[in-house]
């Protein structure tokens, strides 16, 4: 059985890995969306047909954005509120060690988890380890 902690690795791994997916298509997206444009323009000036294929293509983009990312301006972890404050606080001048602290909870950790930690991030590595 898989410990807590390599569940979190996978969840962020994946996690990881659509954001990357959206970044890649949004890419194309903008790509093809120009060649459609030059397309259009020197084969049928007159006509404005690379609006279809553009704006069909676009809502897919926006819905993988919102499977990827969520709604944007909506935030649904608990603890939105809190860190809301704390940056008001923050932008008010006071005091990184006058605010209020807490211990931010995970998304994805279940109540009594610990954080994750990675401790192959918090070794010192040596030049000839990077070879």
């Amino acid at each position: 059985m898989a410990s807590k902690e390599d569940k979190r690795y996978e969840i962020a791994r994946k996690r990881v890995e659509e954001k990357k997916k959206f970044y890649q298509h949004l890419t194309t997206y903008l790509t093809m969306s120009v060649f459609f444009v030059f397309i259009n323009l020197f084969t049928s000036p007159g006509r404005w047909w690379f609006i279809f294929p553009v704006l069909g293509w676009g809502v897919g983009i926006v819905s993988q954005y919102f499977k990827v990312f969520g709604p944007p301006g909506f935030n649904t972890d608990g603890d939105w509120e809190e860190r809301a404050l704390q940056e008001e606080l923050r932008k008010m001048g006071v005091p990184e060690s006058e605010l209020p602290q807490t211990t931010p909870e995970p998304n994805v950790a279940e109540a009594g988890d610990e954080p994750l930690e990675l401790k192959e991030l918090q070794k010192k590595y040596d030049e000839r380890d990077l070879v």
